[in-house]
C-alpha cells in the first residue's frame, strides 16, 4: 500500500466494488479498504439472494442484451415488460412516497444500463419464480423483480472481485478506516486507517467513496436507532457492517438522510445463527407467508399476510414480527399449499413442525391449543368461498369481518397434515444514512457537496423508507456505486497533483 491514490473506496460489497471498477475504468488509481478478512469479504451483498430489479420490454428485449435469458419458445412462463414508470411506481408505493424522487429516478433510469455493464464483467442472470410468480394450472407470469444473478449474491461479488483483480485494483483486507482526512465539511484528501498490525496510518487520495454499509451489525446502534428489542434481531448478512462509514461522514460534516428508525427486515428461520452463514446464504428466509397465516405466541394473527406479493412486502414483515412477544411468530399452512411454498421451506435443517390436528400443532409449538383452534376457526369461517384461489395474481380471495383481514390468497386451513414454521426477525439492512446528490456527492449540513467525498450502497439514506422491493437494493447499490466511482475518478483526475 502506497501513500497516495486517486480514489480510495471504503468497503468491498457490491456498491463498493462497482465504484472501484468504474473509477478504474475512468483512469484513476484505486485502493479498496475492507475491514473484514478476505475469507469474509463481500459485505451484505454476499448473503443476498442476488435479485436485481431493472427495466426491460419483455422476453425478446432481454434476450438481445442477455443471451442466457433468451427464450426458446417452449417455456411454461411469460415475461412481462417492466417499464420505467412501473419500477418508479413500485418504489414509491413501498416507500410510501417518502423516497428522494431524484435518486429514485436515477436508480430506475440507469438500472438497465447497469445490468448490461455487469454482464460485461461476467455476471450472468437467471429467471426466478420464488417471490413473484407461482404456477397453478397455467403459465407463470414474471414481472419486475423476477430476475436474479446466477449464483446469487455470492456469485455476484465473486465476479466483481475477479474483475477488480484483472484490472489491477489493490484491495487491503482487515483494514479499518477510522477517520476522514481533510477540512471537515469542505474537502477530503484521504483516510486514517488501522491496519492488520494495529498501526494507525494516514493514506492520501484525491477522492474517497464511502460504501461500507449501514449499521446493522452494531447492537448498540440498532437499539439506539431502531428501538428496544432490535439488539436481539438476527443478521441476514455481514457482522462487519458496524456503521463506521456513517460515523466518519457525520463527524466530517455530512448531512444525515433517510429512515434512521427503519430497516429492511424479513421473516427468518428462528433457528438461524445470529449473523449470516456464508455456507447457507439466503436459505433461512421464509417468504411464503402469503399462502397461509402467521400467529404470535398468543396464537393471534397480527398482520394482513396477503396485502400484496411477498416481493413487495417481505422487507416489512420482519419489523411486524419484532413487535410480537419475544419477537417470535409461527407461519401455519395446511397440505393444500405445500407444493407451492418456496423451496427454502424444504431446505437443510429447517425449523418445521408437522401435526395431524391444529391442537396437536399448538402443543408442539407450546401454544394454547384452545386459542390456536379458535384463531384458525375464525379465519376459516371468514374466507370468501365464492372466489377461486389463484396464487399468480392478487386474486381478491380475502376474508370478511376479520381483524386483521387477509386481502388475497385466503384459503381455509382445514386439510391435514398441518405445518408450522417458527420465525423471527432477520435484519437485511438499515435505512438511515447520509445525503448524496445525483452525482453521488456527499452533501454537508449546509446542503453543499463536500469536495472529493462520495457515497453509495446501504450507507446512502433517502432512497428507501420502511422497506424496498425485491432486487431494488442491489440495483441501487450498482447504480450509485458506478455513479460514485465515475464522479470520483473525474474529481481525482481534475485535481492538481
Amino acid at each position: 500500500m502506497d501513500s497516495q491514490y486517486g480514489v480510495i473506496v471504503v468497503g468491498a460489497g457490491n456498491a463498493a466494488l462497482c465504484a472501484a471498477l468504474q473509477a478504474r475504468e475512468g483512469g484513476a488509481r484505486v485502493l479498496v479498504l475492507e475491514s473484514a478478512p478476505a475469507s469474509a469479504r463481500g459485505g451484505n451483498s454476499f448473503f443476498s439472494g442476488g435479485w436485481m430489479r431493472f427495466t426491460h420490454q419483455g422476453a425478446e428485449d432481454l434476450g438481445k442484451s442477455f443471451p442466457e435469458l433468451a427464450l426458446a419458445g417452449t417455456e411454461d412462463f411469460d415475461v412481462l415488460s417492466y417499464p420505467d414508470n412501473e419500477f418508479f411506481d413500485d418504489m414509491t408505493y413501498i416507500t410510501e412516497f417518502r423516497g428522494d424522487p431524484d435518486l429514485t429516478s436515477l436508480v430506475v433510469q440507469q438500472s438497465r444500463n447497469s445490468m448490461e455493464w455487469l454482464h460485461k464483467k461476467g455476471v450472468r442472470f437467471v429467471f426466478t419464480f420464488s417471490k413473484q410468480g407461482i404456477k397453478k394450472n397455467k403459465r407463470f407470469q414474471l414481472g419486475g423483480g423476477s430476475i436474479a444473478v446466477s449464483g446469487g449474491g455470492a456469485g455476484l461479488v465473486e465476479k466483481l472481485f475477479e474483475s477488480a483483480e484483472e484490472m489491477g485494483i489493490e484491495i487491503q483486507y482487515q483494514t479499518r478506516v477510522i477517520e476522514l482526512l481533510g477540512i471537515p465539511g469542505k474537502r477530503v484528501n484521504g483516510v486514517r486507517i488501522r491496519n492488520s498490525a494495529g498501526e494507525l496510518v494516514d493514506v492520501k487520495s484525491h477522492s474517497v467513496v464511502l460504501a461500507s454499509g449501514g449499521f446493522g451489525a452494531s447492537t448498540e446502534k440498532r437499539t439506539r436507532y431502531l428501538g428496544p428489542g432490535w439488539d436481539l434481531a438476527k443478521l441476514r448478512g455481514s457482522e462487519f457492517n458496524l456503521g463506521d462509514g456513517l460515523d466518519m461522514a457525520l463527524a466530517f460534516g455530512a448531512k444525515s438522510a433517510g429512515h434512521w428508525s427503519g430497516s429492511h427486515a424479513v421473516a427468518w428461520d428462528a433457528s438461524a445463527p445470529t449473523s449470516g452463514d456464508r455456507n447457507r446464504g439466503n436459505e433461512f428466509s421464509r417468504n411464503s407467508y402469503t399462502m397461509g397465516i402467521m400467529v404470535n405466541k398468543n396464537s393471534e394473527r397480527f398482520l394482513d399476510e396477503g396485502v400484496d406479493f411477498s416481493a413487495i412486502t417481505y422487507g416489512k414483515v420482519g419489523a411486524e414480527i419484532m413487535r410480537q412477544p419475544d419477537s417470535m411468530a409461527f407461519q401455519i399452512y395446511d397440505s393444500k399449499v405445500l407444493d407451492i411454498l418456496d423451496p427454502n421451506y424444504n431446505g437443510r435443517q429447517v425449523s418445521r413442525i408437522t401435526a395431524s390436528t391444529i391442537e396437536e400443532l399448538a402443543i408442539k409449538l407450546e401454544l394454547d391449543p384452545t386459542l390456536l383452534r379458535r384463531t384458525v376457526d375464525e379465519f376459516n369461517a371468514s374466507v370468501d368461498v365464492t372466489i377461486d384461489f389463484d396464487p399468480n395474481t392478487k386474486d381478491g380471495k380475502g376474508t370478511s369481518g376479520l381483524i386483521p383481514k387477509k386481502s388475497n390468497w385466503a384459503n381455509a386451513i382445514d386439510v391435514a397434515p398441518f405445518l408450522a414454521f417458527p420465525v423471527t426477525t432477520g435484519l437485511t439492512f438499515t435505512l438511515g444514512g447520509i445525503k448524496v446528490d445525483e452525482k453521488a456527492r456527499v452533501i454537508d449540513t449546509q446542503n453543499q457537496p463536500i469536495e472529493g467525498l462520495f457515497g453509495a450502497g446501504e450507507l446512502v439514506g433517502g432512497i428507501f423508507y420502511y422497506s424496498s422491493p425485491s432486487g431494488a437494493g442491489l440495483t441501487a447499490g450498482t447504480v450509485l456505486g458506478r455513479t460514485a466511482g465515475r464522479e470520483a475518478a473525474l474529481d481525482a483526475l481534475s485535481s492538481p497533483s
